[in-house]
């Protein structure tokens, strides 16, 4: 589909054609869809922000400029915010707190749920480009003791709200990280077997103050 230029764009919102200007704006990529919204209102740009599933918003949040992010936050609703707030990953949301006022930094914080206030103020504690910006706080670990089978069911159970299920972390019975095991291991295995059977272990340990550049080498 042809990419939307801002005059079709103006003339879709001037008309109110809002059932075909989301279809538009929906067979273009992220970042097509941030370039146009750039250079339009605010009011414009919010009403066309909300037309965006919700995957797609956020992506193309992603793609906004912190000044942008900033001016989309003030039009959008308390509720349409907190929606968008809670589906953006937490080192991204971080990231988009510290580039705007305190102010605006404490009332976005109120618009999280607790759970995920925690995560984002635990994420704002550590200095800029440090590895534990980097670390993500949703992950899957794993019992050693359990078998392959209980593995499987929890990370079924998990997947949804975690960012990635391809690695997980095997920890013993005091919580101590023994190693990682990939998904691609545990469906290969045994479902009787242990999850120590299958682990690999001696993980590469690194600490959050690192420097990110260092922890990635």
């Amino acid at each position: 589909m042809e990419t939307l230029n801002q005059k079709a764009f103006e003339e879709l919102i001037e008309s109110r054609n809002l059932k075909t200007l989301r279809v538009r704006l929906m067979g273009m990529e992220a970042l097509d869809i941030a370039i146009l919204l750039e250079s339009v209102s605010e009011e414009e740009m919010a009403l066309a922000f909300r037309l965006l599933p919700k995957d797609l918003a956020v992506e193309v949040f992603d793609d906004f400029d912190g000044p942008t992010q900033h001016r989309l936050l003030e039009s959008l609703t308390h509720r349409v915010v907190s929606q968008l707030l809670e589906a953006m990953s937490p080192d991204d949301r971080t990231e988009l707190l510290e580039e705007v006022p305190a102010s605006v930094t404490r009332r976005l914080l109120g618009l999280l749920s607790p759970e995920q206030r925690q995560v984002t103020l635990q994420l704002l504690g550590y200095e800029e480009n440090s590895a534990g910006r980097e670390m993500t706080p949703y992950f899957v670990d794993l019992r050693s003791n359990m078998t392959v089978a209980q593995a499987m069911e929890r990370i079924r159970k998990l997947a949804v709200d975690r960012e990635t299920i391809y690695e997980c972390y095997v920890i013993d019975p005091q919580r101590h990280l023994t190693g990682t095991v990939s998904l691609k291991e545990l469906v290969l295995a045994r479902l009787e077997s242990s999850v120590a059977d299958v682990t690999q272990p001696n993980p590469r340990r690194v600490f959050t103050h690192s420097d990110r550049e260092e922890a990635a080498s």
